[in-house]
Protein backbone atom coordinates (compact mmCIF):
# COMPACT_ATOMS: atom_id res chain seq x y z
CA UNK A 1 0.00 0.00 0.00
CA UNK A 2 2.86 2.39 0.74
CA UNK A 3 5.01 3.21 -2.25
CA UNK A 4 8.00 5.35 -1.31
CA UNK A 5 7.52 8.92 -2.45
CA UNK A 6 4.10 8.25 -3.99
CA UNK A 7 1.74 7.32 -1.17
CA UNK A 8 4.10 7.85 1.74
CA UNK A 9 7.40 6.53 3.02
CA UNK A 10 8.40 3.39 4.84
CA UNK A 11 10.80 4.41 7.57
CA UNK A 12 12.96 1.67 9.05
CA UNK A 13 12.80 1.19 12.79
CA UNK A 14 15.65 2.37 14.91
CA UNK A 15 17.02 1.47 18.33
CA UNK A 16 17.18 5.18 19.10
CA UNK A 17 13.88 6.92 19.81
CA UNK A 18 15.40 10.28 18.86
CA UNK A 19 16.77 8.95 15.57
CA UNK A 20 13.44 7.35 14.73
CA UNK A 21 11.56 10.56 15.54
CA UNK A 22 13.92 12.59 13.36
CA UNK A 23 13.63 10.22 10.41
CA UNK A 24 9.83 10.09 10.69
CA UNK A 25 9.67 13.89 10.88
CA UNK A 26 11.91 14.15 7.81
CA UNK A 27 9.63 11.77 5.90
CA UNK A 28 6.53 13.79 6.90
CA UNK A 29 8.16 17.05 5.83
CA UNK A 30 9.28 15.54 2.51
CA UNK A 31 5.81 14.16 1.82
CA UNK A 32 4.15 17.45 2.76
CA UNK A 33 6.46 19.25 0.32
CA UNK A 34 5.45 16.86 -2.45
CA UNK A 35 1.79 17.46 -1.64
CA UNK A 36 2.20 21.24 -1.66
CA UNK A 37 4.05 21.16 -4.99
CA UNK A 38 1.34 18.99 -6.57
CA UNK A 39 3.73 16.09 -7.13
CA UNK A 40 1.56 13.97 -4.83
CA UNK A 41 -2.19 14.36 -5.22
CA UNK A 42 -5.19 12.68 -3.62
CA UNK A 43 -5.82 10.98 -6.97
CA UNK A 44 -2.29 9.52 -7.09
CA UNK A 45 -2.58 8.16 -3.58
CA UNK A 46 -6.08 6.79 -4.25
CA UNK A 47 -4.74 5.00 -7.33
CA UNK A 48 -1.96 3.37 -5.29
CA UNK A 49 -4.30 2.13 -2.56
CA UNK A 50 -7.28 1.21 -4.74
CA UNK A 51 -7.01 -2.51 -3.88
CA UNK A 52 -6.95 -1.76 -0.16
CA UNK A 53 -10.07 0.36 0.29
CA UNK A 54 -12.41 -0.74 3.09
CA UNK A 55 -15.06 -1.59 0.50
CA UNK A 56 -12.76 -3.98 -1.37
CA UNK A 57 -11.29 -5.52 1.77
CA UNK A 58 -14.72 -6.11 3.32
CA UNK A 59 -16.06 -7.51 0.05
CA UNK A 60 -13.19 -10.03 0.00
CA UNK A 61 -13.78 -10.92 3.64
CA UNK A 62 -17.50 -11.51 3.06
CA UNK A 63 -16.87 -13.49 -0.13
CA UNK A 64 -14.39 -15.72 1.69
CA UNK A 65 -16.82 -16.18 4.57
CA UNK A 66 -19.63 -17.15 2.19
CA UNK A 67 -17.35 -19.63 0.43
CA UNK A 68 -16.31 -21.21 3.74
CA UNK A 69 -19.91 -21.49 4.89
CA UNK A 70 -21.07 -22.99 1.60
CA UNK A 71 -18.32 -25.60 1.70
CA UNK A 72 -18.94 -26.43 5.35
CA UNK A 73 -22.67 -26.90 5.07
CA UNK A 74 -22.64 -28.73 1.76
CA UNK A 75 -20.41 -31.38 3.30
CA UNK A 76 -17.59 -30.83 0.85
CA UNK A 77 -14.92 -30.11 3.48
CA UNK A 78 -12.29 -27.51 2.71
CA UNK A 79 -11.13 -28.94 -0.62
CA UNK A 80 -11.10 -26.54 -3.54
CA UNK A 81 -11.08 -23.33 -1.51
CA UNK A 82 -9.22 -20.33 -2.78
CA UNK A 83 -5.95 -19.57 -1.00
CA UNK A 84 -7.47 -16.54 0.75
CA UNK A 85 -10.55 -18.42 1.93
CA UNK A 86 -8.51 -21.26 3.39
CA UNK A 87 -6.63 -18.95 5.78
Amino acid sequence: MIKDGVSGYLVDRSQSVDDMANRLADAFVTMRGKMRSGEVTPETVAHEIRDFTPERQLAMCYANHRELQERKYRGKGLGGLSAAASL
